[in-house]
């Protein structure tokens, strides 16, 4: 990434933008922040606008997809589904996070504390879909048991169901 331009040095963005949206061109949002006094030129401010749209741009993409997401999770409590999730935003993170020319410019305890979350979120994730199997193996192996105490005196049928649960395997949470 280059150096920050002279809008974004002097905290002007945000004016930059709101004068734009409120029907000023480039050349005379230029104008009205040199006659204050703000070193700026046309080209900056056309650089300042240029930005904020691209932003506008990537913040409306985020924000779809993460609605998206949070459709297909709450519509389908998968632990796969809920991974890919994390993932896709931990990714967004570590994107975001590599973007950031200075850690003193911006707030860097913010994203620190948003990577551990998705990581938190990640680990309790994996203990779910552990204590699930777990769960699973030991609920069959309690059917096998009663399954032999209730057909000891039935030896063919016995061995069909223990071949039949023996066979199972753990679903998708």
């Amino acid at each position: 990434m280059g150096r920050r331009s002279k809008i974004e040095l002097q905290a002007l963005t945000e004016r930059v933008v709101r004068l734009y949206q409120e029907g000023k061109t480039i050349a005379q949002i230029a104008e009205i922040l040199r006659s204050e006094g703000y070193d700026t030129s046309r080209e900056g401010v056309r650089r300042a606008v240029k930005n904020a749209r691209q932003l506008a741009v990537e913040l409306k993409k985020a924000t779809e997809e993460a609605r998206v997401m949070m459709e297909a999770v709450r519509n389908s409590p998968n632990t796969d589904l809920a991974e890919a999730v994390l993932t896709r935003f931990a990714s967004l993170l570590l994107q975001e996070s590599s973007a950031i020319e200075e850690l003193g410019s911006e707030d860097p305890l913010a994203y620190i504390d948003a990577i551990s979350k998705v990581a938190n979120a990640q680990a309790k994730l994996g203990s779910v879909r552990m204590k699930y199997q777990n769960g699973f193996e030991a609920a069959k192996q309690a059917v096998l048991e009663a399954v032999r105490t209730e057909l000891k005196n039935h030896p063919d049928l016995l061995q069909r169901l223990e071949g039949i649960v023996r066979g199972l395997e753990v679903p998708p949470p």
